[in-house]
C-alpha cells in the first residue's frame, strides 16, 4: 500500500482539542468542533455541519498543554478541506483539511513545537 502523506501524523486527545472554523469572510460566527489528529500538512477535525471538499476555511486550533509547561497552544491556519466523511450520517462529521498558510508564522512555528513535543502518538 502506497502511503502519500507527507508529514507524520500525530494523535490528538479526543474531545480535548478544539477547532473553530470559520468558513468566509464577512461571517463572523465560527463551527465549534474538535481534532483527532493533526500533522505539518493539515488536520482531521469533526464539527457538526458538512464542508465542501475544496473549500477554503480558516482553522483556529488549540493543541492541549503538556509539551510548555502545561500550557494549550493556539494557532490560527488558512486550510482547504480535501475530505468530508459521514456527511449523510446523524452527528458529528469528520473532515481532513490541508494547511495552505499561517498568516503568523509565529503560530506555525509555535504548532510545530507542540506537536513534535513528545507528547502525542504517532497515528498509523
Amino acid at each position: 500500500m502506497n502511503n502519500r502523506r507527507r508529514y507524520d501524523r500525530f494523535l490528538l486527545p479526543v474531545g480535548y482539542t478544539p477547532v473553530q472554523v470559520h468558513c468566509g469572510a464577512g461571517d463572523d460566527s465560527a463551527i465549534e468542533g474538535h481534532a483527532y489528529d493533526i500533522s505539518e500538512g493539515g488536520i482531521c477535525f469533526e464539527v457538526d455541519k458538512a464542508l465542501t471538499p475544496g473549500q477554503r476555511v480558516g482553522l483556529t486550533i488549540t493543541v492541549p498543554g503538556g509539551h510548555l509547561g502545561g500550557e494549550s497552544t493556539s494557532a490560527f491556519a488558512v486550510a482547504t478541506v480535501v475530505r468530508v466523511t459521514d456527511e449523510d450520517e446523524p452527528g458529528p462529521i469528520q473532515h481532513a483539511a490541508a494547511f495552505l498558510s499561517f498568516p503568523q508564522q509565529k503560530e506555525r512555528r509555535t504548532l510545530l513545537e507542540a506537536i513534535n513535543s513528545g507528547v502525542f502518538q504517532h497515528a498509523a
